[in-house]
């Protein structure tokens, strides 16, 4: 099968959410199909990874967009109805390299990646279409709207109205609609009941034997201990919201019962808030970018998951499940995991039983040695990659198959 794969963002490296499904995806469908990626580049060092994804895509046709600007279409957006969204991901270049693709190339099958992609595919018949919404990213914004001040919240609230409104029509247009975990798909059912919606997972690997070495690093860390961590890129509004709520309401109260105990904030680009909040307590400690979150998570008492806004699946808490790492986690973060509070994790709905677990895991490791157990299991059962990509597969090529044995009347094609 012929497949054209057109994602917002450079599916690599895989070292943030929405880049690890994409990467695992089109790494499993290559191996099986050929596949021909059409992406977007908005940091351009990432260029030079389209080599890497050569290594197995037939084709990589990846377009750089300026920040700047796009930042400056999606303001000036602001006077339509439109998503803001919409003209951020929008490159008349990649447009035209889609076309090309299309005419020149007879695809059994686009895969679009994130609905900001969706408005590269129209409603003439030509070839089947699947979207991959992976989180409902309206409900994000409407997240954001409750977590920040005027005037910044009025602006988050119309991106979640408009966003949802366009959420809801452009389902209409693909024979699939993908999120990543149950919770989504009850939300997008209640916009669009008629809609084919399916939930496919994301994964983790459970290492066999010892943790990864990480060789100085390794050393620091163990002479570092006790120490917890959170880990995810800390440019991205949720992960920020979380750790200032962790250091400034969680961490005095478990500094005052182990002053010794350390918090590692483990993620790349790292703003001047955050920065900023290391500089006021010398137990903080912000990495920045590292190649490498294992080692972080192999020697760490705990993962702490703070979140107060989340949606789909935190692959920080399967990644530290499968490290056999503890997780203590906010009721949000964990919403769209089959993970069950206390078995496989600890749930913390307020800054004092927050702090309380954090206390109890630096001191009484002993008492989650059978919670580390039952995550391990949890992650082997119920979100292993293989599973997943298989689960994709299948209905991909039941979409196309399908599709072929029945007219062509309402499938979507790339402009």
């Amino acid at each position: 099968m012929r497949i054209l794969y057109i994602a917002h963002r450079i599916p690599y490296p895989p070292n943030k959410g929405e880049k690890i499904r994409s990467f695992h995806q089109i790494k499993y469908l290559a191996r099986r199909h050929e596949v021909h990626l059409a992406c977007l580049v908005d940091d351009p060092g990432d260029l030079r990874f389209q080599y890497e994804l050569r290594s197995f895509c037939r084709s990589v046709h990846a377009v750089p967009i300026s920040r700047y600007w796009a930042y400056w279409r999606a303001l000036l957006s602001l006077a339509s109805r439109q998503p803001l969204t919409l003209p951020f991901f929008y490159s008349a270049r990649l447009k035209r390299s889609i076309a090309r693709m299309t005419e020149s190339l007879a695809f059994d099958l686009i895969y679009v990646f994130s609905s900001s992609m969706a408005q590269y595919v129209s409603d003439s018949a030509c070839v089947p279409t699947v979207l991959d919404m992976v989180d409902v990213d309206s409900d994000k914004w409407r997240q954001y709207a409750r977590f920040t001040r005027w005037p910044r919240s009025a602006l988050y609230a119309l991106e979640w109205r408009r966003l949802a409104a366009y959420e809801c029509s452009i389902m209409k247009r693909f024979r699939q609609t993908l999120v990543i975990a149950e919770p989504e798909a009850k939300i997008l059912r209640a916009l669009n009941p008629s809609s084919a919606i399916t939930v496919i997972a994301n994964g983790a690997d459970v290492a066999d034997g010892d943790p990864p070495a990480g060789g100085s690093v390794s050393a620091d860390l163990r002479r570092a201990a006790p120490y917890v961590v959170f880990t995810g890129a800390m440019d991205y509004f949720p992960n920020i919201d979380g750790v200032r709520y962790f250091i400034n309401e969680v961490w005095p109260q478990v500094r005052r019962a182990v002053p010794d105990l350390r918090f590692y904030v483990v993620g790349m680009n790292p703003t001047r808030a955050i920065r900023a909040l290391a500089k006021r307590d010398l137990n903080v400690v912000v990495t920045g970018y590292v190649p490498d979150t294992r080692p972080y998570l192999a020697h760490a008492a705990a993962c702490v998951i703070p979140l107060r806004i989340a949606r789909g699946i935190q692959n920080k808490i399967l990644e530290a499940a499968a490290a056999g790492t503890p997780v203590i986690t906010t009721p949000q973060a964990l919403e769209g995991l089959c993970f069950e509070p206390g078995r496989e994790v600890r749930l913390a709905d307020t800054a004092a039983t927050f702090a309380e677990e954090v206390v109890r895991v630096v001191q009484s490791p002993e008492q989650y040695r059978q919670q580390i157990a039952a995550a391990i299991e949890a992650v082997k059962t119920h979100y292993s990659w293989e599973a997943s990509l298989l689960q994709l597969d299948t209905l991909l090529c039941a979409v196309a198959d399908t599709y072929r044995n029945q007219p062509h009347k309402s499938a979507a094609q790339a402009i």
